[in-house]
């Protein structure tokens, strides 16, 4: 049985199930949109790898996606190196980024200073560690 609002209405078992199928299938066919670089929807506005080795290769493949209305980037902890930051000040594919976490990752000051003079951020903010690794 379904409640919502102030009415009711049976659903089979069946019927669920089917329902539950086309919200997996739509969420799929989404995920594949947005890693295509067809988030036409901007719908991905925040995301967070915080803890999970991405590392360059990874990187590489999420510098690649389109995210138009990425707002907020969380990657602390995910072993990426200075020599990653180039790749992120030339990104163009985040335009509404604001705020990018790369605390716990061996960066170093110098490719903090990089990413901070990136103009097309205007309202970026770098979260960091106050004991930087060295890159």
């Amino acid at each position: 049985m379904h409640i919502g609002g102030n009415t009711a209405c049976w659903i089979t078992t069946k019927k669920l199930q089917q329902v539950r199928q086309w919200i997996k299938e739509a969420s799929r066919h989404k995920c594949k949109q947005i890693l295509q670089g067809k988030d036409d929807e901007n719908c991905v506005k925040s995301l967070r790898f915080a803890g999970i080795t991405i590392g360059s290769t990874g990187l590489s493949l999420l510098l690649r996606c389109a995210l138009n209305g990425l707002e907020e980037l969380n990657l602390i902890n995910c072993e990426i190196g200075g020599n990653n930051i180039e790749a992120f000040s030339n990104n163009s594919n985040w335009p509404n980024l604001q705020k990018l976490n790369l605390a716990e990752n061996s960066i170093g000051n110098e490719n903090y200073e990089i990413l901070s003079r990136k103009t097309s951020w205007k309202k970026l903010f770098l979260a960091q560690t106050p004991s930087l690794k060295s890159a």
